[in-house]
């Protein structure tokens, strides 16, 4: 049996986002806003935990104004929720670009309800990155339940062209 070596320690300095350490949780950082979007208002602010080198652990605030006719939290606000982590999920663990992509294909299950009343975790894998791609799947969990299933591809933004020199 081959030893399988450790996987390097998080460095949060190779994430592509402006994170603080969040002092009440260790190995955890918080993104107050999404960067360049006024929708990125809808999540307030981002708690990040580095499950491994290739996935990551993103959390978000429900509360009342997340929450559909039934007092559960809206699909659509889970949607959402997904989508923006296809980004920053790969660029809290440092894929350059993701930030500024587009999204290719998302498709998700709904499992079961989520409550307004609790945070809300969405664990997503990379499972592939080429110069251009990242593919991945992920679980939107809730007090360690699994509420939806989903797996998705974004194109990443085109890196700064140098200025022509005159």
């Amino acid at each position: 049996m081959t030893d399988v070596a450790a996987p390097p320690p998080f460095d949060p300095a190779a994430a592509s986002l402006d994170l603080t350490a969040d002092p009440d949780h260790p190995d955890w950082f918080v993104l107050d806003t999404l960067p360049g979007s006024q929708f990125g208002s809808l999540f307030d602010e981002l708690r990040f935990h580095a499950e491994s080198v290739t996935k990551a652990r993103v959390r978000v605030n429900t509360g009342p104004s997340k929450g559909n006719i039934l007092g559960t939290a809206h699909g659509g606000f889970l949607l959402a929720f997904v989508d923006q982590v296809l980004f920053v999920g790969p660029a809290f663990l440092g894929i350059r670009h993701a930030l500024g992509g587009v999204t290719v294909d998302c498709s998700a299950q709904f499992l079961r309800p989520g409550a307004i009343d609790r945070p809300l975790d969405a664990v997503v894998e990379v499972l592939r990155e080429t110069g251009r791609m990242v593919f991945m799947r992920g679980l939107l969990e809730q007090d360690g339940t699994a509420l939806l299933a989903f797996s998705g591809t974004i194109r990443k933004a085109s890196p700064p062209r140098p200025s022509p020199a005159r």
